[in-house]
């Protein structure tokens, strides 16, 4: 979650929040620097600063879902539809594109069991797909490494270690 640290300024109006002002705050739940509501992620700002953005509505509902999606009820492997407990055994796939139409919009608050992952067969698929987007002029930001390292293939016993 975002921490308020005194002398911090809104950054939607540059003002400073003081006490008195009722306050918005979310966490670092946007990955992609390139998406518009990028900025209200691991930010706090001031309510009626949020509530005139043209941007609020959607981020409301982004958040939402990504509230709903990282409920520990809601991970459930993508592939074997079993529940993930055990949190090593965990991938969580963020936010990865707006468009319905893309190739990933499926794979948004995605959850997949590491174990399951490593022999499904389609996971280079997916990870060409990641490794696309990852170089593509919609992407900005380090996060699909850590996807990207997750959907590597197996290493094998002529691999370098």
């Amino acid at each position: 979650m975002a921490i308020l640290i005194s002398g911090m300024t809104c950054p939607l109006c540059g003002q400073p929040m003081t006490d008195g002002f009722d306050l918005s705050g979310y966490p670092a739940f946007i990955s992609n620097k390139r998406d518009p509501l990028y900025q209200f992620s691991d930010a706090i700002l001031h309510r009626r600063c949020l509530e005139a953005h043209p941007l609020a509505s959607a981020l409301a509902q982004r958040y939402e879902a990504w509230r709903s999606a990282n409920r520990p009820q809601a991970r459930i492997c993508r592939i074997t539809g079993q529940p993930i407990t055990n949190p090593d055994d965990y991938v969580g796939v963020g936010f990865l594109v707006e468009s319905p139409t893309h190739e990933l919009y499926s794979f948004n608050w995605a959850h997949f069991s590491r174990h399951a992952l490593k022999g499904w067969i389609h996971r280079d698929e997916l990870r060409a797909a990641v490794e696309r987007l990852a170089l593509s002029v919609a992407w900005e930001g380090e996060d699909l490494k850590w996807l990207l390292a997750d959907l590597a293939p197996p290493p094998t016993l002529n691999s370098p270690p």
